[in-house]
């Protein structure tokens, strides 16, 4: 089977998010069991990777130039929409996985013009309106990586939930838990909040780990003007181990509608408890291992919560233990997610249909 993943957004190592990171681990665990990957995505030009492509772009005139450096074939371009039919020529796949909602109606177009099998993997929380008679289209399925996300989409025909496939090996570890983790230290990730539990805590060492180096000053600018010195700046970083090995709780409390949460995912294999908000698909990663608020709780409950998790011993080590098993559940099991993945890739559009209009 041959699988190609086309995405107008960039991808790994220009652009290191949610998405592009289950692509690359799915991709690999995919080789693994014998399926070729390709990747076409849209291209920043930055780093190595992005210095080569721009080379052979204006040296060569290939502009949609290809690279294997992650282990599989990605090509790279500044409008990759326009080149859909061309590497579908070259690569030759037997289904094409969309993702992104970024230009999702011209990439959905030129794929189903292609007449393969096509899946949109659905990672945001964009509701994506499309005509009832592309809807219609016996090769067009939908896969979601929550319940939360297949929710957005009632109209849409979903063939499953594929949750994202995060490693265990690469976030598992033990250590001193002595730090409050905060990732992505954003307002829309909830850093108004979490600034609020620092001040409040001034015995509390909390850590912010920034994955893009640009906001790292006006977060900086946002912590001396508060002046906490309790908080530190970490990141970006491509390891998170050393981070979650100091960790006694992450922080989530997100303000916009998260599809998942693979941070909550990330920490639970290391037994820590998340305080998150409720917002969009955070309770299903949460779960028991921790405690969703209401994005708009006030800061008092916030506090409350926060100093009961990190203050009482037994109520800790109550979560700590429900993180564990949470973590340990069928449906996020590498190995399940990938055999759900090639199980509907593989199977016949056509009998999806039929299986959809009997039910």
């Amino acid at each position: 089977m041959r699988i190609l993943f086309i995405t107008a957004h960039k991808h790994l190592p220009e652009l290191r998010g949610g998405m592009e990171v289950n692509t690359h681990d799915l991709a690999l665990r995919l080789i693994q069991r014998g399926v070729q990957v390709g990747v076409l995505c849209g291209l920043a030009g930055k780093g190595s990777v992005g210095f080569r492509a721009r080379l052979h772009i204006k040296l060569l005139n290939k502009q949609c130039p290809m690279d294997r450096s992650l282990g599989y074939p990605v090509w790279r371009a500044w409008e990759s929409e326009q080149h859909v039919h061309a590497v579908v020529e070259v690569f030759k796949p037997d289904a094409i996985v969309i993702q992104g909602g970024s230009k999702f109606d011209v990439l959905l177009a030129d794929a189903l013009r292609l007449q393969l099998p096509v899946f949109c993997y659905l990672h945001t929380q964009d509701l994506l309106p499309i005509e009832d008679d592309v809807l219609n289209n016996p090769l067009l399925n939908f896969i979601s990586n929550s319940e939360f996300t297949c929710s957005l989409h009632p109209n849409k025909r979903f063939c499953g939930v594929v949750r994202p496939l995060i490693l265990p090996e690469l976030y598992a570890t033990m250590g001193s838990r002595n730090t409050a983790l905060f990732v992505n230290p954003a307002p829309h990730k909830g850093l108004g909040i979490v600034l609020a539990l620092a001040a409040a805590r001034p015995d509390v060492p909390f850590v912010f780990a920034v994955n893009k180096s640009e906001v790292r000053a006006s977060v900086a600018a946002e912590i001396h003007q508060l002046k906490l010195r309790n908080v530190e700046l970490s990141g970006p970083v491509s390891d998170m181990r050393p981070l979650y090995r100091q960790a006694k709780i992450v922080l989530a409390p997100s303000q916009c509608q998260e599809t998942w949460g693979r941070i909550a995912t990330e920490a639970h294999f290391s037994d820590i408890p998340v305080l998150a908000s409720s917002s969009g698909g955070l309770p299903e990663a949460v779960g028991p291992g921790g405690v969703c608020l209401p994005a708009d709780a006030p800061e008092s409950e916030w506090i409350r919560v926060f100093n009961r998790i990190w203050d009482e011993q037994d109520y800790y080590a109550s979560l700590s233990d429900a993180a564990h098993r949470h973590s340990r559940r069928p449906e996020i099991a590498p190995d399940n997610i990938v055999e759900s993945f090639i199980a509907m890739i593989s199977r016949s559009p056509q009998t999806i249909v039929d299986r959809v209009h009997m039910s």
